[in-house]
């Protein structure tokens, strides 16, 4: 029966991950035909190109710097890294340690490379980390929101002093990073800033 169990246990972490979609609706002839009008690629890099637009985007979150846990709560996930480098967690468990993205400021920006938000929402092996990243979003410790949604608030270069319209608002995670970006400077008064956000329903 052991080893029975152990078998189980072994085909569960070679089943693929979960798509979100079957391929063929993916699939979008007037979409294809749009963008390759645009020429925004090469002709040979056409299929690598489309092949990028249908992979699942790796989940995602954002510490909330305002919050009174994101010290506590990223020194866990540091020492969490540390762990899996030194091979101290075990192996089913390191695929729910996410990375640090080293390009979003203060390392407040964390990512599973190898799990998206849809797998983690409809599948049951994932039921504990769905449960605790609901908890946390709750708290107010983080915001779920997937790394290329983090990039564009970041060119911006918001400073505390900076008024900012975003008439395209929902669901809010760009807009509540653009207000904690205001607080990111050294203004001890607080930001003389605003972010005015507007979602036309």
């Amino acid at each position: 029966q052991q080893q029975q169990q152990q078998q189980q246990q072994q085909q569960q972490k070679q089943q693929p991950a979960v798509s979100a979609a079957p391929l063929e609706k993916l699939e979008n002839p007037h979409f294809e035909a749009y963008y390759r009008r645009q020429a925004i690629c090469p002709e040979t890099e056409w299929p690598m190109f489309m092949a990028a637009l249908r992979s699942e985007l790796p989940m995602a979150f954002r510490v909330n710097r305002g919050a009174h846990t994101a010290k506590p709560l990223l020194a866990q996930l540091r020492g969490s890294r540390v762990a899996v480098a030194a091979k101290e967690k075990e192996e089913d468990r390191a695929e729910y340690v996410p990375r640090e993205l080293p390009w979003f400021p203060h390392g407040l920006g964390w990512q599973w490379n190898g799990l998206c938000a849809w797998s983690v929402k409809k599948d049951a092996r994932h039921r504990k980390l769905k449960a605790h990243l609901i908890w946390l979003a709750d708290c107010g410790a983080i915001t779920r929101q997937e790394a290329v949604s983090m990039i564009p608030p970041l060119c911006l270069d918001i400073q505390p002093d900076h008024l900012v319209l975003d008439l395209c608002a929902a669901p809010g995670s760009k807009a509540s990073q653009l207000l904690e970006m205001l607080h990111w400077g050294d203004c001890q008064q607080g930001p003389r800033g605003a972010v005015v956000a507007n979602e036309i329903v």
